[in-house]
């Protein structure tokens, strides 16, 4: 599994003093991702308990906020400069990083900026597009590979697809399908990926409440679609892409 890999070159990184202090996660679309994050921050503190005082961890599934408020950098930056525990590493964790706002962005780029010794943050987030440069720059970057369990779903699509239509009140659904044809994938490994990026949509609340009915009709007809190719009857893949993304207007 590729999270493995990617965890025991980051061990050997840290054990020979090159690990870098900031590390973003990017392409990290699967909803079980924190969980690989936190147990990469028990791995970095050398933690074995169930409980580790030595990781920070953001869970945005207990704060029912969009954005990240500047008051949780505060008790971030209170967090690092705290002794640690088991005289080891210490980690704060933060997925979902471009939910910061303009105040909680500046704020933790001056703790990113200079961090206490022994001290990694591990990140992630969507789409490296949306953090900002300064925030991107400080960081060591390593693209998340999606572990869907349907081989023909293209992590790399994942990304472009979910890129286009994460904005679905403002989607030019011509263009839109337009770059799509383009794209060099075979109609039924866009139709699958398309379900996933809706179905992610659906599951994190990634859209306005008022288009929900319009979100399950696209889905409805994309596994229509599905449906059709399985059964080895001929459709036009831009017309079918158009036809879908049209649902969403």
């Amino acid at each position: 599994m590729w999270q493995d890999n990617i965890k025991d070159q980051l061990v050997s990184m840290q054990c020979s003093d090159k690990l870098h202090h900031a590390i973003l996660f990017y392409n990290a679309h699967d909803a079980d991702f924190s969980e690989f994050l936190l147990s990469l921050g028990n791995t970095l503190t050398k933690n074995t308990k169930d409980y580790n005082p030595d990781v920070f961890i953001y869970d945005d599934h207990l704060d029912k906020a969009s954005i990240i408020p500047v008051d949780v950098v505060r008790n971030i930056i209170d967090f690092v400069y705290k002794t640690s525990h088991q005289d080891n590493s210490k980690v704060v964790i933060i997925p979902k990083i471009e939910s910061f706002n303009n105040a909680s962005a500046n704020a933790f780029l001056k703790i990113l900026e200079e961090p206490p010794k022994n001290t990694y943050f591990i990140l992630s987030c969507c789409n490296l597009k949306n953090i900002i440069p300064t925030i991107r720059s400080r960081c060591y970057k390593i693209k998340a590979i999606s572990n869907h369990t349907n081989l023909n779903i293209n992590s790399e699509l994942y990304e472009v697809l979910y890129s286009e239509l994460q904005n679905l009140n403002s989607i030019n659904f011509v263009k839109t399908a337009e770059s799509i044809d383009k794209l060099k994938y075979e109609h039924i490994t866009v139709l699958l990926t398309l379900l996933d990026v809706f179905n992610h949509i659906i599951k994190n609340n990634l859209f306005d409440k008022n288009n929900i009915g319009k979100i399950i009709l696209t889905i409805d007809k994309v596994k229509q679609d599905i449906k059709f190719l399985k059964q080895n009857m001929q459709l036009n893949k831009r017309s079918s892409i158009e036809g879908i993304l049209y649902t969403l207007c």
